[in-house]
């Protein structure tokens, strides 16, 4: 018979245990048989227990929690706008901070005196608000590096009176994931393109994936992304939502086309060579 309480197995008809001395009361084989087997493995079950709750603790407070593009979805869709000049130039462009400033590349906005900024539906990409934005070009850095800005002005009011937006507000601006910190690009990482070509149409917000597929030898980024006019001025992430530059142009093969990206290098340096007013 097995003892109840701590499943050892007396010979004979005894009253009590001669492990642990409790009086032996009978019981269904699986009662006995259970009894025994918590008794024989209850100390590597605890362990087992231990572990795993190590094992948790660990995944959810040590580990660095890596995101994807989709977790930054919103964000960037928001903050990629459509860029269109009174120079008849169009292109896209990266909402760059809460109070409305805009950047672009040059070829975009040269020699326009004032643009319409188009900030989408995150869900359709169709046009939502449309503001006015006036053009800031740094002469010569601007040509340079083909990179200029935008600064929303108003909220633009159709011929119809109807008010495509309001102003002042807090616009929603692309926020660098904490994940990008010391993040280099790499071949075959992979791209994620917003923008607005004229391929789609040239009001929508398109989106297109592929890889870098090379490097140029003045630090341009190659991508198999496919990138039309239009595309200009718009975004470049990795799979993490990491910021890769802004899709300049077309570099057209024989047989197939690359994107050409302007490094995330190219634009901290116009940055810092803008002089202070």
């Amino acid at each position: 018979m097995y003892c109840r309480n701590c499943g050892t197995k007396n010979e004979g008809k005894v009253k009590f245990c001669k492990n642990c001395g409790r009086e032996i009361k009978k019981s269904r084989s699986f009662d006995f048989a259970l009894a025994h087997w918590i008794e024989r493995y209850k100390r590597g079950f605890i362990l087992l227990l231990l572990l795993v709750a190590i094992i948790f603790i660990f995944y959810i407070f040590l580990l660095p929690q890596h995101s994807d593009v989709s977790d930054q979805q919103n964000n960037i869709s928001s903050a990629v706008v459509n860029v269109l000049c009174d120079n008849e130039n169009g292109g896209s462009g990266i909402m760059f901070s809460s109070e409305g400033f805009v950047v672009t590349n040059n070829h975009v906005i040269a020699e326009s005196k004032a643009c319409l900024v188009t900030i989408p539906n995150i869900s359709s990409g169709a046009p939502e608000e449309i503001y006015i934005a006036e053009p800031i070009i740094i002469p010569s850095l601007s040509e340079q590096y083909d990179i200029a800005m935008l600064k929303i002005d108003m909220a633009y009011e159709d011929s119809d009176g109807k008010v495509w937006g309001q102003y002042p507000k807090s616009f929603v601006a692309y926020q660098r994931p904490d994940i990008c910190a010391g993040y280099e690009p790499k071949l075959e990482d992979k791209v994620r393109i917003f923008g607005y070509p004229v391929a789609s149409g040239g009001l929508n917000l398109t989106i297109t994936d592929g890889i870098i597929s090379s490097f140029s030898e003045n630090g341009e980024i190659l991508t198999s992304a496919k990138i039309d006019s239009g595309n200009s001025g718009g975004l470049a992430v990795d799979k993490n939502g990491c910021m890769l530059g802004i899709p300049s142009a077309i570099f057209t093969g024989e047989y197939e086309n690359l994107g050409v990206i302007i490094p995330n290098s190219a634009i901290l340096e116009f940055i810092d060579k803008i002089p202070d007013e």
